[in-house]
């Protein structure tokens, strides 16, 4: 293996480590991350406003913080501001794709590599910023009719079969079943299940074929495990598209301690189920087209 390659793959290894015991530490303290109250907006960069996408929306919402903006030290100090003394960053982690150099005189030959690069980022209250440098913190997200709205526009959606007994998504009908909206103790524990749902209907072959839909995966195997993560964190970032909170969904200690096993055993499962998510979410809020290789991407 090239040195840089090894290089890349020593820190996506130890990225992933990082951001699994953090999750971990989450978890024995009884809080599920993926269920955690988020803002109306998701985590966004100050200066680009663009939002941070697959596991680095996971890592933001998850410190709390009461608005969607965050900058790196070289960016706060570009606005003429500055980090507050004591103050500790978060990692974020980004994916960039390198294309293949070309011989002399010849078209690029070979695969696209990927290099993952580390960044700290502070949230906005962490430092000292020029007036008017951040934006009027939102009141209130879209709601409830936002999630309808949602799924009235989805592109090829499943087909939804209301009034069952139990949630589920049935790959071989490609049909979703849900309870009635009045069986939930409030709207958003039933949207928040209904996106899971439609999370694992998103893999199907016709979508974003991923593996664990195409051939199902048995009950506790490592694909059966990624798949439901994958819904899981869907569903957070749909809610949180939509302005609702996954919280609103209990979390039994049998809940947590499967997560904790699949954790444990995988440190790579959280980051890579992200990537998955995110296009998972993407298609279900009209973001991107479908992507039939089954890529994911952060």
């Amino acid at each position: 293996m090239p040195a840089s390659r090894a290089r890349t793959a020593g820190i996506a290894r130890s990225s992933y480590a990082r951001i699994t015991d953090d999750l971990i530490a989450l978890l024995d303290a009884g809080v599920v991350p993926w269920r955690r109250p988020w803002t109306a907006r998701g985590p966004c960069n100050l200066v680009s406003r663009r939002p941070y996408r697959g596991i680095n929306v996971l890592v933001l919402a998850c410190q709390g913080r009461p608005s969607p903006w965050w900058l790196t030290y070289r960016q706060a100090t570009a606005l003429g501001g500055r980090i507050r003394d004591g103050e500790h960053g978060t990692q974020v982690v980004f994916w960039r794709v390198i294309d293949p150099e070309p011989a002399s005189g010849r078209p690029a030959a070979g695969r696209r590599g990927v290099v993952l690069r580390t960044y700290t980022v502070f949230h906005e209250t962490q430092c000292e910023l020029p007036d008017g440098a951040v934006p009027p913190r939102a009141t209130a997200g879209p709601g409830i009719r936002s999630c309808e709205a949602v799924l009235a526009a989805m592109s090829d959606p499943p087909h939804i079969v209301a009034g069952s007994d139990v949630a589920c998504y049935l790959p071989v009908t490609d049909t979703v079943h849900i309870p009635r909206r009045a069986d939930f103790p409030q709207p958003e524990a039933y949207y928040a299940t209904l996106f899971h749902e439609v999370a694992h209907a998103t893999g199907h072959p016709r979508r974003l074929n991923r593996s664990a839909l195409a051939t199902p995966a048995p009950f506790g195997s490592p694909d059966y495990s990624q798949e439901e993560l994958v819904a899981e964190m869907t569903s957070a970032f749909v809610c949180g598209a939509t302005g609702i909170a996954p919280a609103t969904l209990e979390s039994s200690a049998e809940y947590i301690a499967g997560w904790l096993a699949a954790l444990r055993a995988d440190r790579r499962l959280v980051v890579v189920a992200a990537g998955h998510a995110q296009r998972a979410a993407d298609l279900i809020l009209g973001s991107v087209a479908p992507d039939l290789g089954g890529r994911s991407h952060q």
